[in-house]
């Protein structure tokens, strides 16, 4: 059961996989769907002292008899690694994947910090990450392409399961167990909530470069230690040793950046708790009333023989005359849903901005955006594939145009209905202020 000759895999782990892959088929017959391999291989970014090997395999009906079996299965591979990176993998049910809840049940966990196979095993915090991953950058070793088997993900689970890592590394004194980890996961986490895109999930050596662009000077030297120890070909001879790689660390250094970190993590926290909507019920409900006002006379009796003609109103509101695109027989004078769908991501993007700049002391004093969306058709069907948003703003001064372009990344992170979508949605803002003696 060979693997693609496309992916460019390090010489000593093609066979490790072939033979894992085989064995996982050989132990589950027909109850394995699918073998994703995630995590820093499938990023280019592995590094074989440091790198863990991270699979996720996707099973239909598991028995508990198999389930056992599987662990034992997985701990004989573990101990035939090629590299001191340990062999990771979690096992999810194909329905499970399909539809996937943060937190996400699993029927099994296998690293080297596992003991065994858990009767019950409890919610995995980090498995919505790994199915992210998985689904974005994953590589199929067997089975479909991951997007054929991992459903919609929301956003919001994914960031909140980093943070609480994020959280962890800065509580007390957890950075310096094993610094060059901690340090590269800030920057990546920093990294991600700077540029707020659904589909960024950089690798913690994309992070590292991120951090040593764009965060203050003084901490570059420890930033460079931290890729240093995490590309080093170096082999540990324990856990321990693999943590501490790259020292000896400089302990207020570390105390130092962790700080820093801890200020940024309480800065957004104090904007994201601002305002009337800590106060909201958690749950909101809609309700639209869309009618067909095409009948011709024959109804549907042809393709051509109605119009595509509606309305669309709600409790209290001016009706939205509604048809399709002209391109499917609609009315050009009448809104179609994709226009819908599109005003929808630019409003609600406006509406979180204006939150965050009056939050954050930032005077708008005009917000104009020509959004403009891409759907592709085929056979099937067809979808949105980007949306790109392009506002202009006006803010009173000066000074403050770099805090306002930056919330442009927070509002999107916050937007509902960005984090309802599954297609890229990214932003080119301007924004400007009056010249000084300008009316």
């Amino acid at each position: 059961m060979p693997i693609s000759p496309t992916h460019s895999l390090p010489p000593a782990l093609a066979p490790f996989l072939n033979h894992t892959v085989q064995a996982l088929h050989d132990e589950l017959g027909d109850m394995l769907v699918s073998v994703i391999l995630h995590g820093s291989l499938a990023m280019n970014a592995f590094f074989p002292p440091k790198s863990d090997i991270d699979l996720l395999i996707i099973t239909d009906r598991l028995s508990e008899e198999k389930r056992l079996g599987l662990y034992d299965l997985l701990a004989d591979r573990h101990l035939c690694r090629p590299y001191a990176g340990g062999l990771e993998a979690c096992v999810v049910d194909k329905a499970v994947a399909m539809a996937p809840r943060h937190p996400v049940p699993q029927q099994l966990k296998f690293s080297e910090t596992t003991q065994a196979a858990q009767a019950r095993p409890a919610p995995d915090e980090d498995l919505i990450v790994h199915l992210t991953v998985a689904k974005n950058r994953g590589i199929a070793l067997y089975g479909p392409p991951p997007g054929e088997l991992i459903g919609l993900l929301r956003r919001d689970d994914y960031l909140r399961a980093i943070q609480a890592d994020i959280e962890w590394i800065l509580t007390e004194e957890n950075l310096l167990i094993s610094p060059y980890y901690g340090v590269l996961n800030l920057c990546r986490w920093e990294m991600i909530k700077r540029h707020g895109n659904a589909d960024i999930l950089p690798s913690k050596k994309a992070g590292g470069l991120w951090g040593r662009r764009h965060l203050p000077a003084s901490f570059h030297g420890l930033i460079d230690q931290s890729q240093a120890a995490y590309m080093n070909t170096e082999w540990p001879r324990d856990i321990v040793q693999r943590q501490q790689a790259g020292g000896p660390w400089r302990r207020d250094a570390l105390v130092q950046f962790r700080n820093f970190m801890r200020e940024r993590q309480a800065a957004r926290a104090t904007i994201d708790n601002q305002g009337d909507i800590e106060n909201m019920p958690t749950s909101h409900e809609y309700t639209v009333t869309v009618e067909w006002t095409g009948n011709l006379g024959q109804g549907t009796a042809g393709y051509r023989a109605y119009t595509r003609d509606h309305t669309i109103s709600a409790n209290g509101k001016p009706a939205i005359i509604g048809s399709s695109d002209t391109a499917f027989l609609g009315d050009a004078s009448r809104w179609n849903p994709e226009e819908l769908l599109l005003a929808s991501v630019s409003a609600c993007h406006k509406l979180w901005y204006l939150h965050l700049c009056a939050d954050a002391g930032v005077q708008v004093l005009r917000y104009r955006d020509q959004a403009q969306g891409t759907m592709e058709t085929h056979a099937g069907g067809g979808a949105f594939t980007q949306i790109v948003l392009h506002p202009e703003i006006t803010i009173s001064r000066e000074q403050d145009i770099a805090r306002a372009t930056e919330l442009h990344h927070q509002a999107h992170a916050k937007c509902f209905i960005a984090n309802s979508v599954n297609f890229p949605i990214t932003f080119e803002p301007k924004v400007g202020a009056p010249q000084a003696g300008s009316q």
